[in-house]
């Protein structure tokens, strides 16, 4: 675990109306799927990217990126996050950072605008991010644009799209790849999973049959657990 300092987590009974934002389909889930299953009202869950480079042989490559997002709403729908509330970016794999801006050279809005929007539809309590300090270009880019968003989601900057949001609290979340943990800015939080929430776990990600190589290869290593999730807070606010 990155640090040495430890703080609790606020339990899913008290974290409010919660945003879980994901660069990939799957990123939530592996970071933070058993503190989802335990809410007791289901987030808004953002995923960033298409994932159409995750195919593993050639004759998956055609139509992976609808495949993958057919799984997602299959993976979120066993934590208990209905299709209305999952929201697609669809930016191009291993390219998100083409949207780390307000609006692109060609007038389609980046990820601070989509971020920014829906935060203040949604308007959580609580929001959990991936890690800036990620090894996944992606992952990098949506946990700045994903902080930034919120901040300025919390002002009185650009009212036509709503009243500035009384975020509480924001997290980020561990993701477990390969050989290695990534790291978590200190102090880190552990939310250990029962057997239940680790079961509900398992399901939605075995709903990524696409990944399924990848994810056997994580658990062979180690490195995709299921017995705690591991997140740090990168902000709290009074009021």
């Amino acid at each position: 675990m990155t640090g040495s300092s430890r703080v609790d987590l606020v339990s899913p009974a008290d974290a409010g109306t919660v945003l879980v934002v994901s660069p990939h389909d799957d990123d939530g889930i592996v970071g933070c799927g058993g503190f989802i299953a335990n809410l007791p009202v289901p987030p808004v869950v953002v995923i960033a990217s298409d994932g159409r480079l995750g195919y593993h042989s050639l004759a998956e490559r055609d139509g992976f990126a609808e495949r993958r997002e057919r799984e997602a709403v299959v993976a979120y729908g066993r934590l208990g996050v209905s299709p209305d509330r999952i929201r697609f970016l669809r930016y191009p794999d291993m390219s998100v950072r083409n949207y780390q801006c307000w609006e692109t050279p060609d007038g389609q809005p980046g990820a601070y605008q989509e971020l920014f929007r829906i935060i203040r539809d949604c308007r959580p309590s609580t929001v959990v991010l991936p890690s800036e300090l990620d090894f996944h270009p992606d992952h990098k880019v949506i946990a700045e644009a994903g902080l930034v968003a919120c901040v300025q989601a919390r002002e009185t900057l650009m009212p036509e799209l709503g009243p500035p949001v009384r975020i509480r609290r924001i997290y980020v979340y561990q993701v477990w790849v390969y050989q290695v943990w990534e790291p978590l800015p200190a102090p880190v939080a552990a939310y250990p999973l029962d057997a239940r929430s680790a079961a509900i776990k398992r399901s939605a990600i075995a709903a990524f049959a696409s990944q399924a190589d990848a994810f056997a290869r994580m658990e062979q290593l180690g490195t995709l657990r299921y017995d705690e999730e591991r997140l740090a807070p990168v902000r709290a606010f009074d009021a």
